[in-house]
């Protein structure tokens, strides 16, 4: 945002050759199980892997990109290639295994946006039912094009994640019109000094029928708070950096349930 005009022109034709050239990866954190210690899902976060400057992380590119609507086909890119990640490795995982996968506004705004993700499922093959999109809690200021979006993305059989909870505008007639099945807790609200708010979102969200999920668990002492509140899920740098497909696939394979609950 403190780019000028020039400079503002310069990153967009950049960034739109890098979509050109299809330079855009996903990377993938793990989700645990905090009662079993198992991986049981992943999220699949975007990365540029720009050939000058090696792989760029999503902050330094992705307001550019919805501000000019490039996101629609980064988002895109990212989803068809976590999909064939799954199917690549789908017989090394769990049954249950789910892949959660950002979704912007912008993208949830195109009347064309549940077509082109039917699409992609079917040129990739992909019938497997665990997948999640997570969307903010900004979607519950928008458009009756997003909600039928959100209709239309449930048929397919997608559940819904409401990530960064607690940041943004929380509707719960929203949470239970729209049957969200994953909540992700803040990771600022993920400290002693919110152990009242936490054990109130935890609630909340266990009240709804949702998965809950804390954020940006970072120490051993965050894990063994969310596990004395008996937080179900949970996700961050104590456990595993997000990581290109193929670390992600070898750190899945050689990290098992007790490794995993050993960290907290």
């Amino acid at each position: 945002m403190r780019l000028n005009n020039s400079e503002k022109i310069r990153a967009y034709n950049k960034l739109k050759q890098a979509v050109k050239n299809d330079e855009f990866i996903p990377y993938f954190q793990p989700i645990i199980d905090l009662t079993s210690g198992a991986i049981t899902g992943v999220e699949a976060l975007a990365r540029w892997n720009d050939p000058e400057r090696g792989i760029v992380g999503p902050y330094a590119f992705i307001e550019l990109a919805e501000d000019t609507g490039l996101i629609d086909a980064i988002g895109l890119s990212i989803f068809k290639k976590s999909l064939r990640w799954y199917q690549c490795n789908q017989h090394q995982l769990p049954s249950t295994f789910c892949i959660h996968v950002n979704i912007s506004i912008r993208q949830l705004m195109s009347s064309n946006f549940v077509e082109e993700i039917k699409q992609l499922m079917n040129d990739v093959g992909y019938s497997h039912r665990n997948l999640c999109f997570e969307f903010t809690e900004s979607i519950y200021m928008e458009s009756k094009q997003v909600i039928d979006n959100l209709v239309g993305l449930r048929e397919l059989g997608i559940s819904f994640a409401i990530d960064d909870f607690g940041t943004g505008y929380s509707s719960f007639s929203y949470l239970r019109d729209l049957d969200f099945s994953s909540l992700k807790i803040d990771k600022s609200f993920v400290s002693d000094d919110n152990v009242e708010i936490l054990k109130a979102m935890i609630k909340v969200g266990r009240s709804l029928g949702c998965e809950v999920i804390a954020e940006g668990v970072e120490t051993a002492e965050q894990c063994a708070l969310l596990r004395k509140l008996k937080c179900p899920m949970v996700q961050g740098y104590l456990f595993s950096k997000p990581l290109p497909e193929e670390e992600f696939t070898e750190f899945m394979l050689h990290n098992n349930e007790q490794s995993m609950l050993s960290l907290c």
